[in-house]
């Protein structure tokens, strides 16, 4: 089955339970979305509803309705403001599932570095970003990683940004660049659980 070229060719969720998935098109990465994250999530069945908040913010009720929140796109801390971000994260903490694709964690989306704890390893605060070229999985008893051998490593077809953080002694690391720093992490928050 050949995939949609347009995001508006994805049928979406109306009722309860579908995955809120947050997009902006005011950037150029909302148009990758049709060969990543709608591509991935129509290919598992799994329901949702695209907010595209250049549009508006969160619509009202949305998260009351939601099974969780995709963070689908780069840049999209400043597209939500610190009232909205707050209510996703205490929506999380009450038992929501957050996937966030979006590694840069500034503006708005550094409610969501601090809820999970994560460092900076820079001077004086400073989040840096590295270029990975290959991912490696460390170990695989997380059930994100189980059907994947252990030092597993994955050469990437280009080289893909990577913010690089301090991850809580809680937090489950997923996928590592080759240099060692965390490339995916799950952990959880209340009663919720995140993957980043």
């Amino acid at each position: 089955m050949p995939i949609p070229e347009s995001i508006d060719a994805y049928a979406q969720a109306t009722g309860d339970l579908a995955l809120l998935v947050l997009l902006d098109s005011r950037y150029p990465e909302h148009r990758l979305l049709v060969h990543t994250t709608l591509s991935l999530l129509d290919h598992c069945g799994m329901p949702f509803q695209m907010v595209d908040l250049a549009r508006g913010g969160l619509p009202a009720g949305a998260l009351d309705r939601a099974s969780g929140v995709v963070l689908a796109q780069e840049h999209l801390g400043a597209a939500m403001s610190g009232e909205a971000w707050a209510a996703v994260l205490q929506a999380v903490r009450d038992g929501m599932g957050l996937v966030n694709f979006d590694y840069d964690l500034e503006g708005g989306a550094a409610a969501v570095r601090e809820a999970l704890g994560l460092g900076a390893t820079g001077r004086g605060g400073a989040f840096l970003t590295d270029a990975a070229e290959e991912i490696v999985v460390p170990a695989n008893g997380h059930y994100i990683t189980w059907a994947q051998d252990a030092g597993a490593r994955k050469r990437l077809k280009m080289p893909v940004p990577v913010r690089l953080v301090r991850p809580p002694a809680e937090a489950t690391v997923l996928a590592q660049t080759q240099g060692g720093a965390p490339a995916a992490l799950a952990a959880r928050l209340g009663r919720g659980r995140i993957a980043r």
